[in-house]
């Protein structure tokens, strides 16, 4: 196999640096938001999983520590783009393997990001599955879960977690 390197803080500084500068890129060329993908196997989700997550470092261990990559490059696009800039973080809400993000953990780390626009989505990047809900703002005309089915019961909380996460805080 290929051995991987942990990134180190120099690494993941700048990669998150990478993201806010092209979450303004994308501001300044006129768009109304952006998305970060932290869903599917990739980096941020890499670091959320307790799977693929085996830092032994303060990324790794509990939910709090490998949330603190994903939550250090939502800081830094919202830094670069302000808070009149809508940002949708798209989430795994299960990464349907043993051992991996399930929906308890999904639905805390949406609840630390807090963010306008929640896109939450049940499968693997290898696309064998893949379900969807979201919600803008509370705004999905009353459809708890909207774009995910809940026919199985497995997915049925993927709009609770939507719900929550995409309310904003009136303060």
């Amino acid at each position: 196999g290929v051995k991987v390197e942990a990134m180190d803080k120099a690494m993941m500084n700048r990669v998150a640096d990478n993201f806010a500068t092209t979450a303004s890129l994308v501001k300044k060329a006129g768009f109304d938001m952006c998305m970060i993908h932290g869903a599917h196997g990739w980096l941020l989700d890499q670091f959320l999983s307790p799977l693929f997550n085996s830092r032994d470092d303060e990324y790794g261990g509990n939910l709090e520590n490998r949330a603190k990559f994903p939550i250090m490059v939502i800081e830094r696009v919202r830094e670069a783009v302000g808070q009149d800039f809508l940002i949708e973080y798209r989430l795994s809400g299960s990464e349907c393997i043993e051992g991996g993000l399930e929906i308890e953990e999904a639905t805390q780390f949406a609840k630390m990001i807090e963010r306008d626009f929640q896109k939450l989505e049940r499968g693997k990047r290898d696309g064998q599955q893949s379900e969807t809900s979201s919600r803008i703002n509370g705004g999905d005309g009353g459809n708890k879960n909207a774009g995910g089915p809940d026919d199985d019961g497995q997915f049925a909380n993927a709009g609770q977690l939507a719900s929550v996460a995409g309310e904003r805080n009136s303060d």
